[in-house]
């Protein structure tokens, strides 16, 4: 396993893996108390042209697909009738 170094105005601190993999990754905790965690994948459509898709999982950790930031473009949206969390164009 490796650790990479960053620098804060404390001091210099090594962090692990799991670390780094939970800073990049953007959680939104919705108006029932779930914490959702935001992935993406790139996934092949029927006529062979590859699509990126973003998700929202319950878990931090996911096989299926990578954690990511919320996209500049996107804005979260909660179903008001059972507290599902979906991206939206902005």
């Amino acid at each position: 396993m490796t650790t990479d170094t960053t620098s804060t105005t404390l001091g210099v601190r090594e962090l692990n893996k799991e670390e780094l993999y939970l800073m990049a990754q953007y959680s939104h905790t919705n108006s029932k108390g779930v914490t959702y965690y935001l992935f993406t994948s790139v996934t092949k459509l029927r006529g062979g042209k590859e699509q990126r898709i973003y998700y929202f999982s319950k878990s931090s950790t996911n096989a299926k697909g990578e954690p990511t930031d919320l996209p500049s473009d996107r804005k979260v949206e909660e179903n008001p009738r059972n507290g599902f969390l979906v991206l939206k164009k902005k």
